[in-house]
């Protein structure tokens, strides 16, 4: 009840629960759990209870924005800065927050990477002379901390201080989720509860062995153990040879190779079944892509002959009754090219549907490893359950392998002997504080002071321009879209609810994101940007301006998407200018919303010297030393057209205050009761201001 990012549990706490707690419990119950409180989050409190609190919120605002266009440069409207997609790149993250302050300041000032986490940013700060709390200065953290870069855990660092001095809003991205979903243990049976998709095999093993004396004093660590030994064999797998029984000349013969050669071979082979055009029904395309361990035709994952030991047995099974499907249908057509290619892949789908099963019998049987069977059923759901995802980012390449790197690098530093292993991560005290950072501040989207939701990606969106989901019975589709959101937001986030009651809402947000499920890649956010229209997808989400990020500038620039896209005042602006440079070849970025406009700034080049504003996105090439190889430029919204929309933005939201009935206006009273000392027609810094911050006084 002294939260640091001013909750409402700061302000008369008893008083505010004998008035408002016990009369809408369940709205008391959702506050009280939020540590950082604002105006996407919280929206039920000025939307539904208190709309004339938002009303009063929006008058200053539109008060300072006809200011400025009377006078420009004379009002204090707020300043929201967006940064997106850090990925570990520190570095980046703190020289983009540092431009952002000096730009506020009219004062270079710099910050250190390095130091963190012995010198705050905070400190940092104030050697400078600057007090961050007192620049009418907002950050809009939109997601992934981690992954790729090298230094997770320090942006992790970052955005948790900025996020307690209250001069920050976190938004969850899809690797925070993923990461979120293994440091918490939901990927592992370790709770009543937990889902085993109809394998009662595994489900009977874990109940018969759940009060082993061993398992049952460390039940996370034990199992993280496991996970590991299992994983590490199969790397080794994925390493061998297979034994293909092949027929030439009428003659079977057996032939060893290589499982990576074999995947090099359909790999190439499938590339060119799409480069001559020879079509393929959508389940042939999805049985090949599955097999050669690559999704929308340029994105390797780790399935089939790329994941060999990571597919179930059963998974190899199913592989190869599809293929004994098409083949029949194939060779009822008399297509010989097509035969014969089916014929080929079915001996090596046949020969690793074997060798899957030998080994998992072998591992079972001859060497007692139960657990073995637990985590082969878990990968029978891959790429697809929320499960899955949340065990494969331990093991995952550059993701959680990059974070316990870091982990090692950071105790060294310090002296440290300790060395953190993937059997070890799980105990981490800087993994279980980012554990509990994404879930107190578990949030799908935010709301500035202008009216402005963001989100770290898009939603799926049907022919008709409408987002429709179903939660917890209720569907919700246009505009009652945000207040679902806001619902999975608070169950994932309230630390009542076990990890059992949450696998809908986690299932729900993981199946927008995973690479088997989602319909918000670059193409997809292209088409219904270009082809469906904003204004068709706005009028239905009842918005008038949308910012995401999630997928890189550069896709989605040669699709006909830019920074910023204006469809007759509609607008969406596109956050993510990856910052994972070394990944996704760009320069990262930050974005500003001020009394100037919309404004994208970026370094000029991958020398990392000077950052500029309104720069080109653009696409560095590896091979030639991360030149530029190629540039788009990006649109900008200057000052007074973008005051100009976000006053009619603003009106329109509060028109449509004013035809809501206020059925909860006792709980306003109550509410109003505990603010002093506040004039709500002029606050210079509404900007960072929720309600939970009005009621700080």
């Amino acid at each position: 009840e002294s939260s640091k990012a001013g909750d409402i549990g700061q302000v008369q706490a008893k008083e505010f629960k004998r008035v408002f707690g016990d009369m809408a419990p369940d709205l008391y119950e959702m506050a009280m759990a939020s540590s950082a409180l604002d105006l996407g989050t919280m929206q039920f409190m000025h939307a539904y209870a208190n709309p004339e609190l938002r009303r009063d919120q929006i008058n200053g605002m539109l008060q300072m924005i006809d200011n400025e266009l009377k006078q420009p440069g004379t009002s204090n409207l707020p300043e929201v800065v967006y940064i997106a997609d850090y990925h570990g790149e520190i570095r980046l993250f703190l020289d983009y927050i540092a431009d952002a302050i000096s730009q506020k300041i009219n004062k270079k000032i710099t910050l250190d990477y390095k130091s963190l986490p012995d010198v705050s940013i905070d400190k940092q700060l104030k050697s400078q002379g600057v007090d961050i709390t007192k620049l009418n200065l907002t950050f809009y953290l939109l997601g992934d901390l981690l992954d790729r870069g090298k230094y997770g855990i320090k942006c992790f660092f970052a955005a948790k201080e900025l996020v307690e001095l209250g001069v920050a809003r976190y938004v969850t991205g899809n690797h925070d989720l993923w990461a979120f979903l293994n440091l918490m243990g939901y990927h592992l049976p370790v709770y009543k509860g937990y889902n085993f998709y109809g394998h009662k095999e595994s489900q009977d093993l874990v109940e018969k062995h759940w009060n082993d004396p061993e398992i049952a004093k460390d039940r996370l660590g034990w199992w993280t153990k496991k996970l590991a030994e299992y994983n590490a064999d199969q790397k080794k797998f994925q390493k061998s040879t297979l034994n293909i029984v092949m027929e030439e000349d009428g003659n079977k013969i057996v032939r060893e190779r290589s499982v990576s050669d074999i995947r090099a071979h359909f790999k190439a082979h499938y590339l060119q079944l799409k480069k001559h055009g020879i079509k393929l029904t959508p389940e042939e395309t999805k049985l090949w892509e599955d097999l050669v361990g690559l999704y929308f035709g340029s994105t390797d994952v780790y399935t089939g002959f790329n994941g060999i030991g990571m597919m179930s047995d059963q998974w190899w099974q199913d592989k190869l009754t599809s293929i004994e499907k098409i083949l029949a249908a194939a060779r009822g057509s008399a297509d010989v090219y097509a035969v014969t290619a089916w014929e080929t892949l079915r001996e090596h789908v046949e020969a690793a549907t074997k060798e899957v099963s030998r080994r998992l019998q072998k591992s079972i049987n001859e060497e007692n490893k139960w657990w073995y069977r637990v985590f082969n059923d878990i990968n029978h759901q891959n790429y697809a359950s929320v499960e899955w995802w949340g065990k494969d980012w331990s093991s995952h390449s550059g993701w959680g392998t990059s974070v316990i790197e870091e982990l090692n690098e950071m105790e060294q530093a310090k002296g440290g002997d300790k060395i953190w292993t993937q059997e070890s991560y799980i105990n981490n005290s800087y993994l279980q504080d980012l554990a509990k950072f994404y879930r107190d501040n578990f949030n799908l989207f935010l709301k500035d002071a202008y009216g402005n939701v963001s989100s770290h990606g898009w939603l799926p969106v049907d022919e008709n321009g409408q987002v429709r989901f179903t939660y917890k019975g209720t569907t919700y589709e246009g505009a009652k879209v945000w207040d679902g959101l806001t619902e999975i937001s608070y169950h994932i986030s309230s630390p009542k609810l076990p990890l059992s009651d949450l696998h809908e809402a986690l299932s729900l947000v993981n199946g927008w994101y995973a690479d088997a499920t989602t319909l918000i890649k670059p193409k997809n956010v292209a088409n219904y940007i270009n082809d469906i229209g904003l204004e068709k997808i706005y009028a239905n989400l009842g918005i008038n301006t949308w910012l995401t990020c999630h997928n890189p500038l550069n896709k989605l620039h040669p699709l006909g998407v830019g920074f910023l896209v204006n469809q007759n005042g509609k607008l969406h602006v596109s956050l993510d200018n990856g910052m994972s440079w070394e990944k996704f070849l760009g320069l990262g970025g930050y974005t500003t919303v001020n009394n100037e406009g919309v404004i994208l700034s970026s370094y000029k080049d991958a020398s990392f010297k000077d950052i500029i504003k309104n720069p080109p996105t653009v696409l560095l090439s590896k091979k030639e030393g991360y030149m530029i190889k190629e540039s788009w430029p990006n649109a900008s919204l200057e000052g007074r057209e973008f005051l100009e929309l976000m006053k009619g933005q603003l009106i329109a939201e509060r028109d449509q205050l004013s035809q809501s009935s206020s059925t909860l206006s006792i709980a306003h009273e109550a509410i109003a009761s505990l603010i002093e000392g506040r004039d709500l027609h002029y606050m210079e810094a509404v900007g960072s201001m929720g309600t939970a911050d009005l009621l700080s006084d």
